[in-house]
């Protein structure tokens, strides 16, 4: 991995300063498996996968954004600026996996004398999993933006052109091997389970524009009201969609009074808050690819209507100050683009053909656990479901009124029934995310800190790799993480002016561990078949434990 960035700002005028910003980055991932052994499953089945590997993936990531912008004061409440970016980035990925694998039960029973060993092998197979994708991409954008400040209003306008070009090559196929023979089976040919070939071009221009209006009005001298009332414009020529969104939000700050120590604290940080406002997703060339890597000009941009309405509210703890914070928010969403996790890669369906919700609540307090050191913790629900038209199952009977799940001669079907799945979770549900951030240092050392941090979120949904999203209800595990970290301050008043440090602000040097426990976390799952034809999800685990030492100094 290898980054460079830069940053320059000149002085043109005492009214005018022109900046420039650049950056380039290389990365270059180079996997070569080996082996993988897995158990899972439960009390009722014990599994153990052990895969031997060969072959490699190659894949590299080269990319650059250049930026420069003039900023003019053409008045002491009128600010104007124009900006010119470039973004480059060149992908490429290449692999050729080949994996053999064995499938097996084993005993669980510690009474046994065989805990542990084999009892009975369950499948052999292997596969070969075989891309060589690639993708270039220049994304150019002209725009200018102003700011005007008036006795009681905020205004903010500007317009902006964009140029999208892409050249895109895909090819990648998965082949599949069970018990001497290839899945899908087929006596006439050799078939693979996936097979992706396109080339695209793709060039797209898109012009927005946005006015926004910040203002605010006094019930009394001493209650607040605050609108921020917008609107924002867009075209693209691409599907030759103009678009509208309108949106806007109200805060209430009202004065409170509150004895603290005998004393009479007077604070208008308490707010109050409700906005909402219609959004527009205008598709990238990601969301117009479909599963087979094909374009299409007609997909529209994935509409979402907001509500949201929040609340700060300040607090006095052990006579020192907190926040806690709330917001509870409804997104109702239409012309969605379904889409599916492969891997860690995003592979979108490229149709408008989904409806789907979002609602939740999110809690955050933070302030001063320790005297003097702010620390936080926060606790969200969420619920994001979808609904896909035209997706449907049949479920086929026989005469004992039995679903039959494979055919047969010997089955004798009669009677079917047409599902349809209705609303399903979107690969972001998660319904339960918590986190606690706390921070202290020695009291006899205070430049000697500790942090600690605890993560725990529900499990997301997942599926077999079918691209039927109504199979996706499937929930990974839940995900847990510990981290801790030390640091120690290089700089304090003794030290501040001796050797070299006297060349520096402040600096520091920490040693984080990060998953302490040792925590197995879901990232996703491989899923191989028995001699029964029962397909398994094997669970794919995050990295363990990593330790990291750094040092850092500003000057």
């Amino acid at each position: 991995f290898g980054d460079l960035q830069t940053f320059w700002n000149f002085q043109v005028s005492p009214k005018s300063n022109i900046s420039i910003l650049g950056q380039y980055a290389n990365n270059l991932y180079r996997f070569i498996p080996k082996t993988r052994e897995t158990e899972f499953g439960g009390i009722q089945q014990a599994l153990r996968l052990n895969v031997v590997f060969d072959g490699q993936e190659q894949s590299s990531y080269n990319s650059g954004t250049g930026n420069i912008s003039w900023e003019y004061q053409a008045k002491d409440n009128l600010k104007w600026q124009t900006y010119l970016s470039h973004f480059r980035t060149q992908e490429r990925e290449q692999f050729d996996v080949v994996g053999q694998y064995f499938l097996d039960e084993i005993e669980k029973d510690k009474s046994s004398e065989d805990f542990g060993q084999v009892v009975q092998n369950l499948g052999v197979g292997g596969f070969l999993n075989h891309a060589r994708n690639g993708l270039d991409a220049n994304v150019t954008t002209f725009g200018t933006k102003a700011q005007l400040n008036t006795r009681n209003h905020l205004i903010r306008w500007g317009v902006e052109g964009r140029s999208e070009q892409l050249k895109d090559r895909i090819k990648e196929w998965v082949y599949i091997d069970s018990a001497d023979y290839s899945l899908p089976q087929s006596e006439a040919q050799l078939s693979v389970t996936q097979f992706i070939q396109a080339k695209n071009e793709f060039h797209a221009l898109k012009a927005t524009a946005f006015i926004e209006d910040q203002f605010s009005l006094y019930t009394n001298k001493d209650n607040e009201v605050q609108f921020n009332l917008g609107i924002r414009g867009s075209h693209n020529n691409f599907n030759n969609q103009t678009l509208f969104s309108p949106r806007g939000s109200i805060a209430y700050l009202p004065q409170w009074k509150k004895q603290v120590n005998d004393t009479t604290v007077v604070n208008k940080s308490m707010t109050l808050r409700l906005g909402g406002g219609v959004y527009y997703q205008v598709p990238f060339y990601r969301e117009l690819r479909n599963i087979d890597g094909q374009i299409d000009n007609s997909i529209e941009a994935q509409r979402s209507i907001h509500l949201v309405g929040g609340i700060d509210y300040p607090l006095f703890i052990w006579g020192r100050p907190f926040v806690f914070k709330s917001e509870v928010y409804y997104k109702w969403m239409d012309n969605l683009i379904p889409y599916e996790l492969d891997n860690i890669r995003i592979r979108y369906y490229g149709e408008n053909n989904a409806k789907g919700f979002v609602r939740g609540i999110d809690f955050k307090i933070n302030g001063e656990f320790v005297k003097g050191i702010e620390s936080w913790a926060t606790l969200s629900f969420l619920e994001a479901k979808e609904d896909i038209a035209n997706d449907s199952y049949t479920n086929y009977y026989n005469e004992e009124g039995d679903q039959v799940f494979s055919f047969s001669q010997n089955q004798n079907i009669t009677d079917s029934v047409v599902v349809y799945p209705g609303y399903i979770p979107r690969p972001t549900d998660q319904r339960v995310l918590a986190s606690i951030f706390f921070r202290d240092e020695m009291p006899r050392n205070k430049s000697l800190k500790v942090q600690l941090n605890l993560v725990f979120g529900t499990g997301l949904p997942y599926g077999p790799p079918t691209f039927e999203r109504y199979k996706d209800t499937l929930r990974t595990r839940s995900y847990r993480r510990v981290d801790i970290g030390f640091s120690k301050d290089l700089i304090t008043e003794k030290t501040k002016n001796n050797g070299i440090f006297k060349h520096f602000k402040d600096a520091f040097i920490a040693v984080e561990i990060f998953n302490l426990l040792q925590i197995n976390n879901v990232v996703n799952y491989q899923w191989v078949r028995d001699v029964n034809g029962i397909q398994h999800s094997v669970p794919n685990y995050l990295t363990s434990r990593r330790v990291n030492i750094k040092l850092v100094g500003r000057f």
